[in-house]
């Protein structure tokens, strides 16, 4: 029995290869060409819109993702040799912004530790306006 399927799928494989020489013979070029110009125009350059859960969803078109595969490292490599060359400015932007907030981050990083302990005790409310007021007294926060 092996030894019929063996013939029967060499005859098929020569049939298909023979229909598909055939039919490409049979294409003039001028439908080959625009038959080939659809294809890539609609797989390379036109979103895909498909409908989910009862919305439109398009997809970019396949080209912008291989320009940006192709841009993106590109791209880094210019970001960082321009934050290379900025390096004071943004030292010196981070020392500003710490300086500003610094005793906004201690306070909140004060505060959260206190709540924590207070909710930890049970006490919360009383414990908590404690130390917010003799923090206060001591002027290192605001009303």
């Amino acid at each position: 029995m092996g030894t019929e399927i063996a013939p029967m799928q060499d005859f098929i494989e020569r049939l298909k290869t023979s229909l598909r020489d055939d039919v490409a013979r049979m294409i003039p070029e001028a439908v080959l060409k625009q038959m080939i110009e659809t294809v890539v125009r609609e797989e390379f350059f036109v979103g895909k819109t498909t409908r989910v859960n009862g919305y439109d969803q398009t997809t970019t078109p396949k080209f912008h993702g291989l320009i940006l595969d192709a841009v993106r490292p590109m791209l880094q490599a210019k970001a960082a040799e321009i934050a290379l060359k900025m390096v004071p400015q943004i030292e010196a932007g981070v020392d500003e912004l710490i300086r500003k907030s610094a005793s906004e981050i201690l306070l909140t990083t004060i505060d959260e530790v206190f709540t924590r302990a207070a909710q930890s005790i049970g006490n919360n409310w009383g414990f908590q306006n404690a130390v917010e007021q003799a923090l206060k007294n001591k002027g290192i926060i605001r009303s």
